[in-house]
C-alpha cells in the first residue's frame, strides 16, 4: 500500500471514530444532564453545594421545562431531576461533572419526604450530610438537611443565575414540617388538573418556604426548588 492510499485509509478511520464518539444516547444524557459537549464542555466547578428556584415554571408532570432530553424522562420527578441538575451545570453550581441536583419534591404515595430524597435516603430518615447549602447570592440556606423540617436561614428566592425570581408558587409536596404532603400523582405524574399538590412561597424563610397553605390543581404553571446532592 503505497503512502496516499495509508493516509486515506487514516483519515476515513478518524472520521469514523470522531462521529460515533459524538453520539451521545439518551440515557447518557438524563444520567449526566450536564455533558461535556457544546455550551457545557467547559463547565466549571465549584467547592459549594447550592439550591436555587427554577427559572421556568411547569404543571405538575414537570413537562413544561427548558431541556428537551429531560422532556423525555419516564416521570416527572425524572424530569425535574434533570432539568435541576443541567442548569446547574450551565451555571458553574456542580462540584464535579457526575453531581447531580434533585429537584425537592415529596411523594406522599411512598411516605418520602422531599428532604430524604434528596439527600438520597429513604422515607423517615435523618438526614446528616455535610453543608451547608448555599442560595446563589452566596448567603447560607441550612446547613443541613436536617434544617429543612422548619425555617431556612435565607431564602430560596433567586434562581440558578442568581437572578430574583417572582414571588410564585413552587410545587413541593411536602407539608410545613417537611412531611410529605399531596402531590400531583405518584413520582408528579399528573398535569391534567385531575389532582392538586401542595406548594412553597419562595420568598419566605419560616415554614411557608415549603408549604404556604396552597395546593392548586396540577394544570397550574409553578417553579421548583432545586438541590445539590451530596
Amino acid at each position: 500500500m503505497n503512502t496516499q492510499k495509508i493516509f486515506n485509509v487514516a483519515m476515513i478511520s478518524f472520521v469514523i471514530f470522531t462521529t460515533n464518539c459524538s453520539n451521545i444516547s439518551l440515557y447518557d444524557k438524563l444520567a449526566n444532564p450536564g455533558g461535556t459537549t457544546g455550551s457545557r464542555a467547559n463547565e466549571t466547578f465549584t467547592t459549594n453545594y447550592y439550591a436555587f428556584t427554577s427559572s421556568w415554571t411547569t404543571v405538575g408532570d414537570m413537562s413544561g421545562q427548558p431541556y428537551a432530553e429531560c422532556v423525555a424522562a419516564p416521570d416527572g420527578v425524572a424530569r425535574a431531576d434533570c432539568a435541576c441538575t443541567r442548569a446547574a451545570a450551565e451555571n458553574g453550581l456542580r462540584k464535579n461533572s457526575g453531581q447531580q441536583y434533585y429537584a425537592y419534591l415529596g411523594n406522599k404515595g411512598i411516605n418520602l419526604e422531599a428532604r430524604c430524597r434528596i439527600a438520597r435516603l429513604s422515607a423517615g430518615c435523618s438526614p446528616s450530610a455535610p453543608g451547608p447549602w448555599f442560595n446563589t447570592i452566596g448567603q447560607i440556606v441550612v446547613n443541613t438537611f436536617s434544617e429543612l423540617s422548619g425555617s431556612l436561614q435565607n431564602s430560596l428566592q433567586y434562581d440558578a443565575k442568581g437572578n430574583l425570581v417572582g414571588t410564585v408558587g413552587t410545587w413541593t409536596g411536602a407539608g410545613a414540617s417537611g412531611n410529605a404532603q399531596d402531590e400531583c400523582g405518584g413520582n408528579w405524574v399528573d398535569g391534567s388538573g385531575a389532582l392538586t399538590a401542595s406548594t412553597g412561597d419562595n420568598s419566605k424563610v419560616n415554614t411557608s418556604w415549603q408549604y404556604s397553605g396552597s395546593t392548586p390543581l396540577c394544570n397550574n404553571p409553578n417553579r421548583i426548588y432545586c438541590f445539590a446532592t451530596p
